[in-house]
């Protein structure tokens, strides 16, 4: 089936970059299509012939009505825990039951074909449908690359303290070589050191604060889909 020429104009976009197992039902609970991808490549699947769908993703689901044309981002849905006790959909039995209970991927895909005997998929370009109003997915700030670039420049900073520190001993050194030849302070020295002492003691500062959010932020993405949060 080409999905280009398919007449259908509403379409659920599935591209979360790792496995992700959906069940999309009609407005009767009957199974609409149900799909369990690698997350190597977009999926697409044609909403067609309902006002709207209902997607179940684990123990959540998301009501997705279809109101403009366009391609409606997984992201984009609002999702809620299901109703304690409630079976919607029925469960599969006899051959079809467990059909999708692992990930298809191109490999899969491949090996039917050429099992089967059909023919492969025509080349041509890829299908991508514009995202249709409300249905571009939600914008989302990587925490976890975030906090690796915060705790690179915390490194960095670090590394500037450290030479800074350096810097202050040789101007001590340097100032109290003088006082023992002369017998005096030099006051350009002096200011040297001063000026070094507070540039390392800034850079430590920074250092450690760059480094306590940096980490604070990856310990974060952890705990998050892809090291992302999504914007309200």
């Amino acid at each position: 089936m080409d999905l280009q020429t398919s007449g259908a104009t509403a379409f659920l976009s599935v591209n979360e970059r790792r496995p992700v197992h959906l069940r999309v039902l009609d407005p009767r609970g009957t199974p609409y299509a149900e799909v369990n991808a690698t997350g190597d490549a977009p999926v697409y699947i044609a909403l067609v012939g309902q006002p709207f769908f209902l997607v179940q993703r684990g123990d959540e689901e998301a009501v997705l009505v279809p109101r403009s044309a366009g391609a409606y981002a997984l992201s984009a849905l609002t999702f809620h825990d299901s109703p304690a006790g409630t079976a919607r959909g029925g469960a599969s039995s006899g051959p079809w039951d467990k059909l999708f209970a692992h990930t298809f991927d191109q490999g899969f895909a491949d090996g039917f074909i050429s099992s089967s005997g059909l023919p492969g998929p025509a080349g041509g370009a890829t299908f991508a449908p514009a995202w249709a109003a409300a249905g571009a997915p939600a914008t989302t700030i990587p925490v976890g690359l975030i906090g690796g670039i915060t705790m690179g420049s915390a490194v960095v900073v670090g590394a500037g303290a450290i030479g800074a520190t350096v810097m202050n001993q040789l101007a001590f050194s340097t100032l109290e070589q003088t006082f023992v030849q002369t017998g005096q302070l030099d006051q350009a020295q002096s200011l040297e050191v001063e000026s070094w002492r507070t540039t390392a003691t800034s850079l430590t500062v920074a250092a450690t604060a760059l480094g306590l959010v940096g980490g604070g932020l990856l310990l974060w993405s952890l705990s998050l889909p892809e090291g992302e949060v999504a914007l309200p």
